[in-house]
């Protein structure tokens, strides 16, 4: 549903700025766009270790047993309805991280030894997890986004919250911690 939500957003641009003829000051104008092309980043998670059951796989030994079960059922079980999501609102999924390229450098990184650079559980939650990425992060210069601790889009986006609050008058209600009147009732 978060996915949806997303989707039918918009972006805001600025133009260069304009050089206005009765004054010196320069100003820019936003322009609201709607993009026709959305890039999900669905994929990562699956092939870079950043599901919490990786870490879990990885303490027994399974971790690659488990990255591929969840490549393989990944075309079943997300890809078509995240495509419709986005069409929903008249736009074209795109995932990069299930490029054949991608894919293929990623599979060479792992057959190679090199799983420490896409996964390394030694490290905690939101450092050793897609590490790949965190260290791309880093070299662009957004390490805010770097050390994110992964949330599925559902409870990332709060609109699990909202959905909750919604049905049940609270959160605290959704979880069952309000209390019963005496009786049971």
């Amino acid at each position: 549903m978060a996915l949806w939500f997303a989707a039918r957003g918009t972006a805001a641009s600025r133009t260069a700025p304009a050089l206005q003829n009765d004054s010196s000051c320069a100003t820019s104008t936003v322009v609201n766009r709607s993009p026709r092309i959305l890039l999900v980043g669905m994929g990562a998670d699956e092939q870079m270790g950043g599901y919490g059951r990786h870490r879990k796989a990885a303490e027994q030994g399974r971790l690659e047993e488990e990255l591929q079960i969840d490549m393989d059922r990944l075309w079943e079980r997300n890809l078509g309805r995240d495509d419709r999501l986005v069409a929903d609102h008249g736009r074209e999924a795109r995932f990069p991280f299930l490029d054949n390229d991608v894919v293929q450098y990623l599979t060479h990184l792992r057959a190679n030894d090199a799983n420490t650079l896409l996964c390394d559980f030694d490290l905690p939650p939101g450092e050793g997890d897609k590490r790949i990425l965190r260290l791309v992060a880093h070299r662009l210069g957004i390490p805010t986004a770097a050390g994110l601790v992964k949330r599925a889009i559902q409870f990332g986006s709060r609109v699990s919250q909202v959905s909750d609050k919604h049905r049940f008058g609270s959160r605290r209600q959704t979880k069952g911690q309000y209390n019963l009147p005496k009786g049971g009732g």
